[in-house]
């Protein structure tokens, strides 16, 4: 990713990508329409609160299936995504609508990190509350 603002190459808000295997979002979402089988192949019965929350499994696909319709399909889509505040902003209003989602961001924090964004740090409920 150019750096355009003078910062350091490693502080740019997600980090460059390269191209790969990597399989179009849209197919996972495809995959997942039926949460039930994600929690066969996750093995994971989780739910995303204690009090009223979703399967993990279904708030994995509900998140693929917001960023599907914006367009957001690979981590390269991801990257250029973290480089537009407002387009940013928009989709996380709607993601923030998945159950589970809690009063301080953290599940969005986190996930951002985990696709690549370099300019935050492991979001904690313990210190945000």
């Amino acid at each position: 990713m150019p750096n355009t603002q003078g910062s350091p190459e490693c502080c740019t808000r997600a980090a460059p990508r390269t191209p790969g295997n990597e399989e179009p979002l849209s197919r996972f979402a495809a995959l997942a329409a039926e949460p039930d089988a994600l929690v066969t192949v996750f093995g994971n019965r989780g739910r995303t609160s204690a009090r009223g929350g979703i399967l993990k499994a279904d708030a994995a696909a509900r998140y693929a299936r917001i960023l599907v319709e914006h367009d957001v399909e690979t981590l390269a889509a991801v990257e250029l995504l973290l480089a537009n505040s407002a387009r940013l902003s928009e989709i996380e209003k709607k993601l923030a609508l998945v159950p589970g989602h809690g009063t301080n961001g953290v599940r969005l924090g986190y996930f951002w990190m985990l696709a690549g964004d370099n300019m935050g740090i492991k979001p904690d409920r313990m210190v945000l509350a």
